[in-house]
């Protein structure tokens, strides 16, 4: 068992890796990656690799509703991290993927910063193992990776995983882990 849930956060912590070098941005987000840590950056008009594929559907219909990507730096209390985080979401509606903003209690949140011939790439991931009959086996990883070359952010990718509502109360929707998750590239976005 040990081994598989190795393999498994290797696997998608590679391929969104592999990604990350060819999720470039059509054109670069000029001045954005000097803000990345010190400012909440809201992006419009998105172009993704694929459409997010959300816990809700309903909550989502293509073509008619305007998507976002907030990064930010995460926040554990109201204490920065360090830590990039990224969601997309839709606009004014509840429905997100991605790392939230704040997190109080358990999180395993690790981060990493590295610098090669001047591009930076910024990396986020939490791994958590569901526990419970509803959810599948395995780890749920959330991941964002986001390259920045002279102060411009060039390359953007996320990888969250898919859950879905199992169980629903008149206060409450129970959520389970699919087993599954999705990488999203992004292609074009603004900054407003």
């Amino acid at each position: 068992m040990r081994h598989f849930i190795v393999a498994v956060f290797i696997s998608v912590t590679a391929s969104a890796l592999s990604l990350g070098a060819d999720c470039s941005l059509n054109k670069p987000l000029r001045g954005a990656g000097d803000m990345l840590l010190k400012k909440h950056l809201r992006l419009t008009n998105l172009v993704l690799s694929a459409e997010p594929q959300f816990t809700r559907p309903k909550n989502y219909t293509p073509g008619t509703d305007a998507l976002h990507l907030e990064l930010f730096n995460i926040e554990y209390g109201n204490t920065p991290m360090g830590y990039v985080g990224g969601k997309i979401g839709v606009v004014g509606k509840l429905e997100s993927v991605g790392f939230s903003y704040n997190y109080l209690g358990n999180f395993a949140v690790k981060g990493s910063t590295t610098t090669v011939n001047g591009v930076t790439t910024y990396q986020t991931i939490n791994t958590f193992t569901p526990v419970g009959a509803h959810h599948a086996k395995g780890d749920a990883v959330t991941q964002v990776l986001v390259r920045v070359e002279k102060g411009d952010i060039t390359a953007i990718t996320l990888t969250h995983p898919k859950f879905k509502v199992w169980k629903q109360t008149p206060t409450a929707d129970y959520l389970a882990f699919t087993g599954e998750h999705q990488t999203l590239c992004v292609y074009d976005a603004q900054l407003p």
